[in-house]
């Protein structure tokens, strides 16, 4: 199986991982994409409230084991 996560610290929402996504999904016919990043919302400027709005590593894992 071809699969493939693209995770960043952004919102998945027309970010750089979009454009890495449309551009694997044009070149590699049947790959499975999935996309992880920062919850839509407005991204605080705190560091300690900042740090929890990107992914981390258990959602990274879950992300990977749960259902494509």
């Amino acid at each position: 199986h071809n699969r493939i996560l693209i995770v960043e610290p952004d919102v998945t929402y027309g970010g750089v991982g979009a454009e890495i996504a449309a551009t694997l999904a044009q070149e590699f016919v049947g790959i499975q994409i999935k996309r992880l990043g920062a919850p839509l919302e407005t991204i605080p400027a705190a560091m300690s409230l900042h740090s929890q709005m990107i992914p981390n590593k258990e959602q990274i894992l879950h992300a990977l084991t749960s259902e494509w």
